[in-house]
């Protein structure tokens, strides 16, 4: 993580670097929506007949969520290899 200049009652000011910083942006990313954790997609009622869908983003990560044909719901990144 980039180096914050804190001093132990200085907690009154959020320093910029905390929104701006791309390391500290990426850390947490990684640490909120990549670790063993589970997240929230969506109710089972939005996808109420088969081949519904819906997609969302997870952090940064592009997710589909689908009814296949026998009703079981299925999540899946949203990777296109194209």
């Amino acid at each position: 993580m980039a180096p914050l200049d804190f001093k132990p009652n200085d907690f009154n000011e959020i320093p910029y670097a905390v929104y701006s910083d791309d390391e500290i942006y990426a850390q947490e990313q990684k640490k909120v929506f990549q670790g063993h954790a589970w997240h929230f997609l969506g109710m089972e009622l939005e996808l109420s007949a088969p081949g519904d869908f819906k997609t969302m983003f997870v952090g940064d990560i592009p997710v589909i969520v689908v009814r296949d044909s026998s009703g079981k719901i299925n999540a899946m990144v949203n990777r296109c290899a194209h």
